[in-house]
Order: C-alpha cells, then structure tokens, then sequence
C-alpha cells in the first residue's frame, strides 16, 4: 500500500498556511495605515484628539513628566470625562491651543470654598512647581493608561 501524502503536497499545503498568513499581515497593515491616516486628518479638522474604541497614542514633546514618560515617548491615553479622575491620573488635557500630558495633583480649594465645580491642580513630574493656570474638568480629554 502506497501512502499519498507526498513531501510536494506538505509544501503545497505549507504554501497555502504561508500566503494566508501574509495576506492577513497585508491587510491588517492596511487597515491601520487607513486608520491613521483618517485620524490624523479627523485631528486637523475638529481640532480634537481622533480615539479609535476609546484609545489614542500620543507623543510626547516635552521633557515637564521625566522620569515618569521621557520626552519623545509614545504612550496610550484613554478617553475620558475630567470629573472621573481622581488624585495622581497622569492627563492629557487643553490649554490654549495645544495639549499637555500632566499628571492630577490636587484640588483647588479656593474653587470648593466658593461654592464651585472643583478646579484641578496639575504639575509635571519633572517641573519644580505646579502648573500656574487651574484646570477645568471639562477640558480634560483622556488619561494615560499605558506607558511603554
């Protein structure tokens, strides 16, 4: 009795596992080249941050949160409402025109002894001092949830 199983076909079918393989390698790397090129053009538009299923990668620019991130890091915020962070939330918020990746201090007690929405206190790891300008809950955009 002669058996059928070949060493051709073992290649054959090898082929087939390495071309699906590829296929799906090209097509994933696609879809995030789509992807972020549809985010980056959705960013200059609304002038918001683009999440995809709530996350974003963002890169640093500045040396204000060393040793925590390291200037020119990428890391990985999560969106979110500024009244959910609580104390020691590294942020990613607006100030003016640009956004800063901070981390949550404290509240501003001034705010709460005037009867209103606590404002909060951030500072840079790396910064010597808090930052000057107190932030609004509304203007936090997602908090750092993965530092590579």
């Amino acid at each position: 009795m002669k058996k059928d199983c070949s060493l051709s076909k073992i290649f054959w079918l090898s082929g087939l596992f390495l071309d699906a393989f590829i296929d799906c390698i090209l097509g994933i790397s696609v879809f995030m080249a789509a992807l972020g090129i549809y985010m980056g053009l959705n960013e200059r538009i609304s002038g918001e941050p683009a999440f995809f299923m709530g996350y974003k990668p963002v890169y640093i620019t500045s040396g204000s949160m060393e040793d925590t991130i390291r200037k020119g890091q990428i890391v990985i915020v999560e969106e979110m409402d500024g009244l959910d962070a609580r104390i020691g939330d590294i942020l990613l918020f607006k100030r003016d025109d640009s956004y800063v990746v901070h981390r949550y201090v404290a509240k501003d007690e001034e705010s709460l002894q005037n009867g209103e929405q606590a404002n909060m206190i951030t500072k840079g790891d790396n910064n010597t001092s808090e930052d000057l300008e107190r932030l609004d809950p509304k203007d936090v955009r997602a908090k750092v949830v993965l530092i590579p």
